[in-house]
């Protein structure tokens, strides 16, 4: 809701923080793992979502502060290091996640629920909205899935300047065009419909 700010430590353990910015006031503070943290959001409801090297944690508030709970991945896929996290729009405690390997894990509560192939190479972005969800890779394409990860669109922006390695991706509030970075340090414009530059 915008009241709370998250942050991950670069110290030993990856210290998670919680802090009411606008109070200045530190609410919670927690080691998460000697692994790399990569990313973190916070879930619909308020749950801290933490991905990183080969885990997965979710941090739900309780009287005490928060409890930590692993997630359960998948029996049909290995733990890998998660590289992006996303809310799903439209639901209170359902993420995805994106992976090194490209994959996508579609979390309720703290189980993986599916995995779909997404990208060759990792997963570099991913955005929510109530028009879907939409991640950009290592292998210069975006993609386009609902909310229980069904596949939609996909558009290769191979040649959309040098280096065209998706880096961040966005889509518009009506769902008609997608903003996207790139390693390149180059910003573009295209359309859901047909992929066209902008």
């Amino acid at each position: 809701d915008g009241g709370l700010l998250g942050t991950i430590g670069n110290d030993l353990h990856h210290s998670l923080a919680l802090f009411d910015w606008q109070k200045n006031e530190l609410l919670f503070t927690t080691f998460v793992d000697k692994g790399k943290c990569l990313a973190t959001c916070f879930s619909n409801d308020g749950v801290v979502c933490v991905g990183g090297d080969s885990y997965m944690n979710f941090y739900t508030k309780v009287p005490e502060g928060y409890l930590c709970r692993r997630g359960n991945f998948s029996r049909h896929s290995s733990q890998q290091p998660i590289t992006v996290l996303e809310p799903v729009n439209g639901t209170n405690d359902s993420v995805v996640s994106g992976t090194i390997t490209g994959q996508l894990f579609l979390w309720t509560d703290r189980n993986c629920l599916r995995v779909v192939k997404a990208h060759d190479g990792c997963v570099n972005a991913m955005s929510s909205s109530v028009h879907g969800i939409v991640t950009g890779g290592e292998d210069k394409r975006i993609r386009i899935w609902t909310s229980q990860l069904e596949p939609g669109a996909t558009f290769d922006v191979t040649y959309f300047g040098l280096r065209a390695f998706v880096r961040s991706v966005h889509m518009s509030s009506d769902g008609n065009t997608i903003s996207f970075g790139t390693l390149g340090a180059s910003i573009y414009e295209i359309s859901t419909v047909d992929g066209s530059d902008l």
